[in-house]
């Protein structure tokens, strides 16, 4: 592909910006190429996310890795998204949040078991005017993957560097599904418009999709590592094996 295929320039893109981030996010591990020709062909999002699948969906993780074929099939992928596309005819999730307590606020609300993604979601931050119309949640789901990630968070559940992050080992979390509630926090925001999570490395991506360990340990590399103990004996070993 020639340099002039490469990119979307504004008159070849017919997707919004914001609709932009959002497949970037949606696909971390997608060539700029094939991106860049969903972006050129498709009147919409879901145009845009059909072809990368087409083009990705079932090529990615084939090989030897046929036990999990259901999880990591494009069609299955697909599936999956159309399902939990918000219905505008559905009554929206009513949620009042505090600036303050962004974080516990959302893991109630998150947690709920009847908490649906197919349901859009309506954000009204406490002492300011109850009107939604796109702008409050936008802001709320950017404010609350940033605590997410935030040093400063009263629960951790990401750590990292250089803005790559892994989940924590964090068993008190996983006990009470924490993880799961983050999951649902992203996934939430990505399909109410609001920014994606773009911060794993790939290794944790392709973990996060097929949870296959033989497939991941090709995407590994010492960058992924945080334990700073582990990164010298890593360094070591490999020193010592020259």
């Amino acid at each position: 592909m020639g340099d002039e295929d490469k990119g979307c320039s504004s008159s070849m893109c017919r997707l919004f910006d914001f609709e932009i981030t959002q497949l970037k996010e949606m696909f971390p591990l997608c060539s700029d190429d094939v991106l860049s020709v969903a972006m050129g062909k498709s009147a919409n999002l879901e145009e845009a996310f059909d072809y990368v699948m087409q083009q990705t969906g079932t090529t990615e993780n084939t090989g030897n890795h046929s036990n999990n074929s259901s999880t990591c099939s494009g069609d299955s992928l697909i599936e999956l998204v159309r399902s939990v596309i918000p219905d505008s005819t559905n009554a929206p999730m009513r949620f009042m949040v505090s600036r303050n307590t962004i974080l516990s606020d959302s893991i109630a609300f998150f947690k709920q078991r009847d908490f649906n993604l197919g349901t859009p979601v309506k954000i009204t931050f406490e002492g300011e005017p109850a009107i939604d119309g796109g702008g409050p949640k936008q802001e709320f789901f950017t404010l609350l993957l940033r605590q997410l990630l935030s040093p400063n968070s009263a629960v951790h559940l990401f750590e990292g560097k250089d803005g790559i992050y892994l989940p924590s080992h964090n068993t008190d979390a996983l006990r009470s599904k924490l993880f799961e509630v983050a999951g649902r926090m992203v996934a939430a925001s990505i399909i109410n418009g609001g920014p994606g999570f773009p911060y794993f490395s790939k290794a944790v991506w392709q973990y996060i999709q097929c949870a296959d360990t033989d497939a991941v340990t090709e995407y590994i590399t010492k960058d992924d590592v945080i334990d700073f103990e582990v990164i010298e004996a890593i360094n070591k070993v490999h020193e010592d094996s020259y």
